[in-house]
């Protein structure tokens, strides 16, 4: 089950992968309207607190990008633990604050957006909180996206310093040919092997010894 699964995309490959059976929750009604008619998806209208889910039906809950946004993070993750089968795993993805990026840009890296985050959890924070509900971290990997957030943060840091003009919109453009993605790329596969890119995923089991 994906939560905050917005139109379905990340649903439907693993779908048409053959090897699981998906299900949605989303908040927005257009976007799980979307995902139903576009994909033929399962989508659970609304968030973990209000929807009526079965417990201890699911084998993987995934959360990309979503943990940061959400208004009570220890009651999602209680039901979370309530929802994951006997060895069930959580996988997620929040904002690096750990990243080198966010020392590169300062208030205008990606990872603040301001006023949709509510909050920035380090590794530490998430490991405690997911080990208070009975959730083991198993491992912190940054996966891919670097040179996508990257734009994102210069674009931000460009239009914040120059203004929107046709100089920062140059410089936009050209960051995104392939010549400038091959002349970076030792870079980013740097900070994606280091996990210093901003953003980064959980791996994390039930924890039914706790």
């Amino acid at each position: 089950m994906d939560v905050g699964c917005a139109t379905g995309n990340f649903l439907y490959e693993m779908k048409r992968s053959g090897r699981w059976q998906v299900e949605g929750v989303e908040p927005n009604p257009e976007a799980a309207r979307y995902a139903k008619e576009r994909f033929g998806l399962i989508i659970h209208v609304g968030d973990l607190t209000t929807v009526n889910l079965p417990e201890k039906s699911y084998d993987v809950i995934t959360m990309w990008d979503v943990f940061e946004h959400l208004h009570e993070p220890m009651t999602n993750l209680k039901i979370i633990k309530r929802l994951l089968k006997p060895g069930g795993w959580f996988i997620f993805s929040i904002p690096n604050i750990e990243s080198w990026e966010r020392k590169i840009f300062g208030k205008y890296w990606l990872g603040w957006e301001l006023p949709r985050h509510l909050y920035f959890p380090s590794k530490q924070m998430m490991e405690t909180m997911l080990h208070n509900v009975g959730i083991k971290l198993y491992k912190w990997k940054c996966i891919g996206g670097a040179y996508q957030s990257f734009l994102f943060s210069l674009r931000f840091w460009l239009e914040g310093v120059f203004g929107r003009n046709a100089f920062t919109h140059s410089i936009i453009f050209l960051s995104r040919t392939l010549p400038i993605r091959f002349l970076f790329s030792p870079f980013f596969w740097i900070i994606t092997r280091l996990n210093r890119a901003s953003i980064i995923a959980g791996f994390a089991n039930v924890d039914f010894d706790r």
